[in-house]
């Protein structure tokens, strides 16, 4: 079975490997970018990551709106090797 990573293991890699110092500035640059991206995807807007996909809004046929995570092609390529 796969393992579950985290936000505590992503973060102390994110410090680890990108000389953040601490895991409490890995946890702030994670933080940001979630926070960055909840604020567009609720103001209607497209979040685009290359290589990874996109976050947008999606509204249902009942009319309530919530989140959607569409792959790029190249994160679903590596998925599926």
């Amino acid at each position: 079975m796969a393992e579950r990573i985290s936000k505590r293991q992503l973060v102390e890699e994110l410090a680890l490997h990108n000389d953040l110092g601490t895991n409490a500035a890995a946890s702030r640059v994670l933080e940001s970018h979630i926070t960055k991206i909840t604020t567009e995807v609720t103001a209607g807007n497209t979040v685009v990551l290359s290589g990874l996909g996109q976050f947008e809004p999606y509204t249902l046929q009942s009319g309530k709106r919530v989140p959607k995570f569409r792959p790029a092609e190249q994160f679903k390529r590596a998925v599926t090797q």
